[in-house]
């Protein structure tokens, strides 16, 4: 029988030589606390530079540039054992529509 199989994008965003990591909540059920590069699970009918844009754009406000696939990784999530497959992007600081300073 077939497990649970998710795909997901993540974005290694840079701006003027800087690496933008985000820190995980305390209370998520997966690696909470962790800092780690920001992404998320691909939705149905997005490619996968669409699910980074979006991520980068939900999770921070940053609107960027994707530049192109740079690591593929796999992994079991939670009790359930959950397959992750996801594909890491180099991505580029567009611009920010938030008052926020994060650079």
């Amino acid at each position: 029988m077939p497990g649970l199989f998710n795909v997901a994008a993540e974005a290694l965003v840079e701006n003027d030589g800087k690496i933008l990591i985000c820190k995980r909540a305390d209370n998520r059920d997966h690696a909470p606390g962790q800092w780690e590069a920001l992404g998320g699970r691909v939705e149905q009918g997005e490619t996968l530079e669409q699910a980074v844009a979006r991520e980068a754009k939900e999770e921070t406000g940053l609107d960027v540039e994707v530049i192109g696939p740079i690591y593929t990784f796999l992994f079991l999530r939670g009790a359930e054992k959950a397959e992750h497959l996801g594909v890491s992007f180099w991505c580029r600081y567009s611009h920010r529509k938030t008052k926020c300073q994060i650079w």
